[in-house]
């Protein structure tokens, strides 16, 4: 293997890696077996949807308050989303809501083409739905960018993981935050111009007793929640001020 490091993260896209144009599909046929999500033509099947709007917060919704929301989501989602029809492709604007389907899935395969248009771009595939911890527990490993909340959560969750942090000078420290967790073999840390040794990290990671090791080392970086003490803390304040 080329140079690697040890460290932690998640899914389907990485959002440092540029998408190859060799890579992208042929035909837009939908396999043997499989349902097609987008018709190359309009958003037909596709909702806007918030990005930080909780999951439990949107289930406790009567039918006419997320018919209310879903009705400004939508009108987000027509500002920042168009199709490409000569291409056949969902195009973003980076802004606004995220496009997700109007049908839930259960178990699935997914295959998508997914393109980063810029080279320091931070985004994904997420899949179900935010935050994505909330589904850590049925994942094996991950392959993730290493993002403040990304990586804490991962950490959290000892969820097995390769971090493919983004080194852009306008990002956060992520090359640190991973470095950090590879040094205390709690995950591994791959740099991008060592992307060929991907599928040997993924191998490893198939095998359990690997896995087992890594969660066994992330739980030291496990760091308390501090909510409880802050707000405690801010209690005396105030009584003082009184």
């Amino acid at each position: 293997m080329n140079r690697m490091r040890w460290a932690t993260v998640l899914i389907l896209a990485v959002s440092c890696a540029a998408a190859r144009p060799e890579l992208r599909a042929i035909s837009q046929d939908a396999p043997k077996g499989f349902t097609k999500l987008f018709n190359g033509k309009d958003l037909t099947g596709w909702r806007g949807r918030q990005g930080d709007y909780s999951v439990y917060a949107e289930a406790k919704l009567t039918p006419e308050e997320k018919a209310a929301k879903q009705a400004l989501w939508n009108t987000d989602r027509d500002l920042n989303w168009t199709v490409d029809t000569a291409k056949g492709e969902l195009v973003s604007n980076g802004k606004g809501v995220f496009l997700t389907t109007d049908k839930d899935y259960g178990d699935f395969e997914f295959y998508v083409d997914w393109l980063m248009v810029s080279p320091n771009g931070d985004s994904g595939v997420y899949l179900r739905g935010y935050p994505l911890s909330q589904y850590f527990n049925a994942f094996d490993f991950s392959i993730s960018a290493a993002g403040y909340n990304t990586f804490h959560e991962i950490v959290s969750f000892d969820l097995p993981s390769i971090f493919i942090p983004n080194r852009s000078p306008t990002m956060d420290d992520q090359a640190g935050r991973a470095t950090h967790a590879q040094d205390r073999h709690a995950s591994f840390e791959l740099e991008e111009a060592d992307l060929g040794d991907l599928p040997d990290l993924v191998e490893l990671l198939i095998d359990a007793k690997a896995r087992d090791f890594l969660r066994s080392n992330s739980r030291a970086l496990h760091r308390p929640n501090g909510a409880n003490d802050a707000a405690l803390a801010l209690t005396r304040l105030l009584g003082a001020a009184e």
